[in-house]
């Protein structure tokens, strides 16, 4: 396991042996979701501002990025911070 996670998880371990309530959330949208949205980005004009042609090469990454969260929240996932 990497550094970045030790120190995520040793710094976890403090908080939650002084008595923190730990609490992990995951915001996620499915990639049909992220669709509609770039697609609203093109449709509408007054979202224009939020399209960067980079969400397109971005949105092929889908399942890399899905595989990356899933491995990360595999790692900080703990006995005293599940």
């Amino acid at each position: 396991m990497g550094t970045r996670y030790e120190h995520i998880n040793a710094f976890e371990k403090l908080l939650t042996d002084e008595a923190t309530t730990i609490l992990k959330f995951f915001l996620h949208i499915n990639e049909e979701e992220q669709r509609q949205r770039l697609q609203e980005r093109l449709d509408m004009p007054e979202k224009h501002w939020k399209f960067s042609t980079g969400d397109l090469a971005e949105r092929k990454l889908w399942d890399q990025y899905m595989a990356a969260y899933e491995a990360v929240l595999s790692k900080i996932s703990t006995e005293y911070a599940p």
